[in-house]
């Protein structure tokens, strides 16, 4: 699983770095971003499918680290 990877990119295209805001954003505690960005605890369902809501992509593209297409596809549609 890439959500490492992915959750990295999110949270600067997102928040400009600032895991608090994107934690404040998804409905989670700061120390929770930071573990997920860092791969040292997983990320459960119910996280995914919070983060798949605020940052409008798909859960697949989160789990699989395809963000790039995902992401500038759906900022484009907008």
């Amino acid at each position: 699983m890439q959500v490492g990877a992915s959750l990295e990119q999110l949270v600067c295209r997102l928040d400009g770095s600032v895991s608090t805001q994107f934690a404040w954003r998804v409905g989670v505690r700061k120390f929770a971003v930071h573990y997920w960005r860092n791969n040292q605890s997983p990320v459960t369902l119910d996280a995914l499918c919070r983060i798949a809501v605020a940052s409008e992509v798909s859960i697949a593209s989160l789990v699989q680290g395809k963000l790039n297409n995902g992401y500038l596809q759906l900022s484009l549609d907008r």
